[in-house]
């Protein structure tokens, strides 16, 4: 049967994207092949390798376009800007990391990210790429939450404290509860209240003052 023409205007490439980043999920780096992800995009097999040389390539293409999605949800830049109080804010924000990390696919990529690790070598090529761009992300939320910290702390709502060590912390905090939950392949409670106990456990502390 012949392939079907690609909808006029359509971005092939992010047609190839979507297709690996659900068969990365599903089958893994070594399981999925070009073959299969072609026929998922529904284009020709020699289209992939025009956009991506090696199926490492493609998997940091498709890893990184995930996550930008997912950045793009949390729209950090309004965190840094945001004059709301602390308790707000911050759950806020912590809530929309949380939603980001626990939808189907990213649970599913983060699962494939750990066994990817444990089984490849992630000290060269687009493999540590990809590991890297992680990295970065996590520091670019780091440095909006630590940036709206300063700010408060101006505006006399906190007390002066270390506002970058408190930033990983809470954000830390998130990422290390979904990563938890992914490994473990198992629910965890509702974003918004995994993101209150984190943010009134930073703003209120742990001590009783009664």
């Amino acid at each position: 049967m012949a392939r079907k023409p690609a909808p006029q205007g359509s971005d092939r490439r992010q047609q190839i994207l979507e297709a690996a980043l659900d068969l990365f999920a599903e089958q893994g780096l070594n399981g999925a092949t070009s073959k299969d992800i072609a026929e998922q995009a529904d284009v020709t097999h020699g289209l992939i390798y025009f956009y991506f040389k090696t199926k490492e390539e493609l998997f940091k293409a498709a890893f990184e376009y995930a996550l930008e999605q997912a950045l793009d949800r949390l729209d950090v830049a309004a965190i840094a800007q945001s004059d709301d109080p602390p308790e707000e804010a911050l759950t806020r924000l912590l809530t929309r990391v949380l939603d980001a990390l626990n939808t189907p696919r990213m649970r599913s990529m983060s699962r494939l990210m750990l066994h990817t690790m444990a089984h490849d070598d992630w000290s060269v090529g687009p493999l540590h790429e990809c590991k890297l761009h992680v990295r970065d992300t996590i520091i670019s939320v780091v440095d909006a939450v630590r940036v709206y910290l300063d700010r408060q702390v101006e505006l006399g709502r906190i007390r002066p404290v270390n506002t970058e060590i408190i930033a990983k912390f809470l954000i830390g905090g998130v990422v290390s509860s979904a990563r938890w939950t992914h490994a473990e392949g198992r629910d965890e409670a509702a974003p918004e209240a995994v993101a209150r106990a984190i943010v009134d456990a930073c703003v209120r502390g742990l001590l009783r003052t009664d």
